[in-house]
């Protein structure tokens, strides 16, 4: 009866903690992706960049618009670029 009282005291104070744990508020710091991409996907990108913004108004998005040769050397060079996005195989 004493561990079946005491589980359910673990319990409840588990219960109470991950929802105490929730009421705070989100963080609000900004995050910078930077993406390297073919010249020709900027419309579609600018639209995706759009639609993105308005479900994470905290998240930066930068782009950089090259061709493929020129997006592949610059990784190549160790350019900080958190995403590539090639329209043709490099």
């Amino acid at each position: 009866m004493k561990r079946l009282r005491w589980m359910a005291l673990c319990l409840i104070s588990l219960i109470v903690v991950l929802w105490l744990g929730s009421c705070s508020t989100p963080s609000t710091q900004v995050v910078a992706l930077n993406f390297v991409a073919a010249g020709m996907m900027r419309g579609a990108l600018e639209e995706i960049d759009a639609l993105y913004q308005q479900e994470h108004p905290n998240v930066v998005l930068n782009y950089t618009f090259a061709g493929t040769r020129v997006a592949k050397a610059a990784t190549e060079r160790g350019e900080p670029f958190d995403g590539i996005l090639f329209a043709e195989k490099p």
